[in-house]
C-alpha cells in the first residue's frame, strides 16, 4: 500500500515539474488563452469581473507570487492525492483523473488555480485537523463567492440542501452506512419537488442570470474571435418552467454525452471522464462501504455546471479544478467486493 502511494508520489511529481519547464509553444494556444489575458500579455484584452479580481490574487507582487500559487496548487494535489492510494486500482483510476488535470488546469496560474487552492483548503484541513465541513465549505465559497464568482453561493446552497439529511454524520465525518439521504428512494419526491420549485418558481433574474450567460458568454466569444466548436446554445428562450427544463437538460446532454456536438479526442475524454464520475457517484451512494461527503460538493459543482457552461471545454477545466473531492471517495473502494455485493 506504502509502495503504491510512493510511486504515484514521485510519478506525477515528476511529470508535473516536466510539464512546468515546458515553454507554453508546446501546448494547444487555446489551452493557455485565459491565461495570458489574466497575466496581461495579450495587450488588447482589457479584462474585468472575475479576470480582474483573479490577476489581483495571483499577481498580487508579480509573475513571483503567480508561481507560487501554481507550485502550491500542483505539489499540494500531488500529496494530498497520494494519502488516499490504496491499491493499484485507486493508483490507475486516480491517474486517469490526473492526466486532464495537469495538462488543463496545473500548468499556468488561471482561475482554475484558485478553485484548486480551496479545494485542497477543504481536503487536507477536513482530513487532518478535522475541522467541521459545513463551516470550511461555508466560509471558503463564500468569500470565492462574493469576490470572484457568484455563481458559487449557488453550489453552497445545492451543497447545504443535499446535506440535509446528513448533517449530524457530516460533522462526526463520515456519511452513515445507511446510503445517501439523496439515493434513499422515499426522498426522490422531495428532491423532484425541489428541482419544479427551481423550474417554476424562483426570481426572473435567476433564469436569466444561469442559462442566459450561456448565450452571453458565446457571443462574446464570437467577438473576440475565440469561439470553439464544443460551444452550444440553448434549446430554449430562456425562462421559467418547460424551457428552464429543456435548457437544463440539453446541457446535460452535451457536457456528458459530448458526441452531439462531434466525435474526437477531446469528447472521448470528457466522455471517459464522465464515465468514471458517475461511476463513483452512484457506488459510493448505494453500496454498503464508508462513503465520503465530498461527493456531495462534488455533485453540486457537477449540477450546477449544467446551469451555466456554454461549452465542453469550459465545462472540462472547471470540473476538473474539484475533481479532489473524489479521492477521498476513491480510496474507500475495494474494488474486488463490488461484485459480490452486487450479486
Amino acid at each position: 500500500m506504502r509502495a503504491y502511494r510512493e510511486i504515484f508520489l514521485m510519478v506525477w511529481m515528476a511529470i508535473f515539474l516536466l510539464l512546468l519547464l515546458l515553454p507554453y509553444e508546446y501546448f494547444p494556444a487555446k489551452w493557455s488563452f485565459d491565461s495570458m489575458k489574466i497575466s496581461g500579455e495579450i495587450d488588447y484584452y482589457d479584462i474585468e469581473g472575475s479576470f480582474r479580481t483573479t490577476r489581483s490574487f495571483l499577481y498580487v507582487i508579480g509573475d513571483l507570487s503567480a508561481i507560487f500559487w501554481v507550485l502550491l496548487a500542483g505539489v499540494g494535489w500531488i500529496y494530498v492525492t497520494s494519502r488516499y492510494i490504496n491499491s493499484a486500482m485507486s493508483f490507475l483510476v486516480v491517474s486517469l483523473f490526473f492526466v486532464p488535470v495537469m495538462l488543463l488546469n496545473t500548468i499556468w496560474p488561471a482561475k482554475e488555480t484558485i478553485v484548486m487552492l480551496i479545494a485542497l483548503l477543504v481536503v487536507f484541513l477536513w482530513t487532518r485537523l478535522r475541522i467541521n465541513m459545513i463551516l470550511l465549505v461555508f466560509i471558503s465559497y463564500a468569500i470565492y463567492g462574493y469576490f470572484f464568482r457568484s455563481y458559487y453561493f449557488v453550489i453552497l446552497a445545492l451543497f447545504l440542501f443535499l446535506c440535509l439529511g446528513d448533517l449530524k454524520a457530516i460533522y462526526q465525518g463520515r456519511v452513515d452506512n445507511t446510503g445517501w439521504f439523496f439515493a434513499r428512494s422515499k426522498h426522490w419526491v422531495w428532491y423532484l419537488s425541489a428541482f419544479c420549485v427551481a423550474a417554476f418558481a424562483m426570481p426572473e433574474s435567476f433564469y436569466e442570470y444561469s442559462q442566459g450567460q450561456r448565450e452571453v458568454s458565446n457571443a462574446y466569444a464570437l467577438l473576440e474571435g475565440s469561439y470553439n466548436q464544443t460551444a452550444f446554445d440553448n434549446i430554449a428562450d430562456v425562462g421559467r418552467g418547460l424551457a428552464f427544463i429543456k435548457n437544463y437538460f440539453w446541457a446535460m446532454l452535451n457536457l456528458l454525452l459530448p458526441f452531439v456536438v462531434g466525435f474526437g479526442l477531446n469528447q472521448i475524454l470528457l466522455f471517459l471522464f464522465s464515465v468514471f464520475c458517475i461511476y463513483i457517484l452512484y457506488f459510493s451512494s448505494v453500496l454498503s462501504v464508508k462513503r465520503n461527503v465530498f461527493s456531495y460538493l462534488f455533485l453540486s459543482h457537477m449540477l450546477v455546471l449544467f446551469l451555466f457552461e456554454p461549452d465542453q471545454g469550459s465545462y472540462f477545466r472547471h470540473i476538473l479544478s474539484v475533481v479532489l473531492y473524489l479521492m477521498p471517495v476513491v480510496s474507500d473502494f475495494e474494488f474486488s467486493k463490488y461484485k459480490k455485493e452486487c450479486v
